[in-house]
């Protein structure tokens, strides 16, 4: 997957906004007892947030297995697994998500349109979070800032048209560049997830997000915060999440803990403090889930290695039903 000078640039200024975004977020947070505040949430939680971590990111590779299966794209379990492990490794960086679309394109060896399908099938995953977000966000509000309701749905109404105007413009011409190719198959892919089954990633998803609320109500709670309630987690777990999704900067480092600060803050708590909070809410979710993910590796090792055959049709177990077909018309035997 290789960028051009163009498509570079957006991932290098993407780099340098999380960066700079993440760096003014530690320097708040230097003026109180940093050092202090992770060591406490990471002896006093980090098993327990550990622990947590496995049930999250087997909900995340299930919303993602449903997503890809509706957009007509069915890789085998374990090459699944191991081409999401790679995507939730790199998802905080700039476009880092969609490295499990690649990564699962290359090991089933799918054309244009499966690649095309399951990187719409990954931004599935934004939807859906996307989703349950906004519905939350419009019933919970942020104290003392109304205008917040109606800027998301401003901005929900303009996604909605924007991808009323894409269709209607596929329906009516038909592309023919390379480009409009792509979006057609996009728009497609797209079409087939709003459907009803549509609701099962949704309610994956509203689990997942409930074990992150749960996570930084803890981390709350430790840093002797814990009477702001479980409100707080829930509207600063919403709000960032759908900051993530609507904002047209594609990084979650550096956004989710500025706009996190900016959340609690409102609930009244001191900006240092804040700070202190969303930097252990970072290092405590993204190490226990790096664990995990390594770990499940390590387990699935080869699943990105293609398979040696030994004879006619025979394959080492893990190779797909497509591959053993195309080796049995290579070597001129008929799959019986």
């Amino acid at each position: 997957m290789r960028l051009g000078t163009a498509g570079r640039l957006p991932v290098i200024v993407a780099t340098l906004v999380g960066l700079a975004l993440f760096g003014y977020v530690v320097d708040i947070a230097s003026h109180a007892d940093l050092l202090g505040g992770l060591g406490t949430v990471i002896l006093q939680l980090g098993w327990l947030i550990l622990l947590l971590a496995i049930p999250y990111f087997v909900l995340r590779a299930i919303t993602w297995h449903l997503l890809l299966r509706q957009v007509g794209v069915e890789p085998p379990l374990r090459q699944t697994v191991a081409a999401f492990c790679a995507g939730e490794l790199t998802k905080s960086l700039p476009l880092g998500a969609y490295l499990e679309s690649y990564a699962i394109a290359r090991i089933e060896q799918l054309g244009e349109r499966g690649m095309v399908a399951a990187a719409v099938a990954t931004t599935g995953l934004d939807v859906s979070i996307g989703a349950v977000t906004f519905l939350v966000a419009m019933v919970v509000g942020v104290p003392g800032n109304g205008w917040v309701r109606l800027v998301l749905a401003g901005i929900a109404g303009a996604w909605i048209v924007l991808y009323l105007l894409i269709w209607l413009g596929i329906r009516w011409r038909k592309p023919t560049s390379a480009l409009g190719r792509i979006v057609a198959e996009a728009a497609e892919s797209a079409r087939r997830l709003v459907t009803p089954t549509l609701l099962r990633p949704v309610a994956t998803t509203v689990a997942y997000l409930a074990i992150y609320v749960l996570v930084l109500w803890l981390i709350l709670d430790a840093l002797g915060l814990g009477s702001l309630g479980i409100g707080a987690a829930v509207t600063t777990v919403v709000m960032t999440s759908l900051v993530n999704v609507i904002l047209p900067i594609p990084i979650e480092l550096g956004i989710t803990e500025i706009s996190g600060v900016g959340i609690l803050t409102t609930f009244g708590v001191e900006p240092r403090e804040a700070a202190v909070v969303m930097l252990g809410y970072r290092i405590a979710t993204t190490g226990s889930l790096t664990i995990v993910v390594l770990t499940t590796l390590a387990y699935l090792r080869g699943a990105y290695l293609p398979q040696p055959a030994r004879r006619g049709t025979e394959a080492v177990s893990g190779s797909s039903p497509r591959a053993v077909e195309d080796l049995s018309a290579d070597h001129g035997h008929p799959d019986r």
